[in-house]
């Protein structure tokens, strides 16, 4: 998951109170400490199924073929 699809993924399947941009345009998330544990837990299930999908459609790669487009996922 890159930053686009993390931002993305806040606003669409998140609970949060606001997001907004500081005077440096930095992106500024307000969020509760419980909404953020959930917030985190979504993301992990999200980045697993991510990779479930990869081992499904990849049966004909090798393992370390496999383990690299699961790396990979981490640095588009």
């Amino acid at each position: 998951m890159n930053f686009i699809d993390f931002v993305q993924f806040v606003k669409t399947q998140c609970m949060y109170e606001t997001i907004y941009e500081d005077s440096n345009d930095n992106l500024i998330l307000v969020t509760r400490m419980l909404d953020a544990y959930a917030m985190a837990n979504k993301m992990v299930e999200a980045e697993r199924e991510a990779c479930a999908k990869v081992c499904e459609d990849s049966v004909e790669y090798a393992g370390d073929t496999l383990a690299q487009v699961i790396r990979a996922r981490g640095q588009a």
